[in-house]
């Protein structure tokens, strides 16, 4: 049996205070998980994702600073989770901006959230992308041999020459999105 996650909210009214007066946010949770040691987590969801794209960066130095200066133990810095929660489709190109700095936190930007955000919404979330909890394992009776490969993805695969650099590497996994994405609006 899995244990239960429990998210502990940190009730510090002056900072999330300073953070509604200097951001333009429709909510906030400060929390942390204990999974390991404990976890620093902060869930916020901007007005609108333009004042998510003009904001996410500040606001990230901004709560890494403050939640640092309350926590003082190196498992809590390292382990510390943003989730960027937005009522629209995130671009492509910003999802993967945010998630990819490398800047004092693993950021997590989750659109087309549209559930009221309540502690249910909240453990989901956790289980989704910290403990895992939501993964279903498979037994090694269990016979995989009928999946099968999407064409889709073979052929984009297939169009281009795999990096050797790492610096190289977002460049191509652009492009075969870009390829998949083609595909798919052609078949429609």
């Amino acid at each position: 049996m899995k244990p239960k996650i429990y998210y502990d909210e940190i009730n510090n009214t002056e900072l999330i205070e300073k953070v509604k007066k200097f951001f333009p946010i429709s909510f906030l949770s400060l929390g942390e998980v204990s999974f390991g040691g404990e976890i620093l987590i902060t869930i916020v969801k901007f007005e609108n994702i333009d004042t998510l794209k003009s904001h996410w960066k500040q606001f990230n130095s901004f709560i890494s600073t403050e939640l640092f200066s309350l926590k003082k133990n190196e498992f809590s810095r390292w382990n510390f989770y943003v989730f960027y929660l937005s009522s629209v489709p995130i671009d492509r190109d910003l999802k993967y901006e945010i998630e990819n700095n490398k800047f004092s936190s693993r950021k997590i930007a989750i659109d087309k959230c549209n559930d009221p955000i309540n502690s249910e919404t909240i453990v989901r979330i956790i289980k989704e992308h910290i403990t895992n909890d939501n993964i279903i394992e498979i037994s090694p009776g269990n016979d995989a041999s009928g999946i099968e490969k999407n064409a889709l993805i073979v052929n984009a695969l297939s169009k281009f020459q795999v990096p050797t650099k790492k610096t190289e590497q977002s460049e191509y996994m652009n492009l075969v999105l870009s390829e998949i994405e083609k595909s798919l609006k052609n078949e429609i």
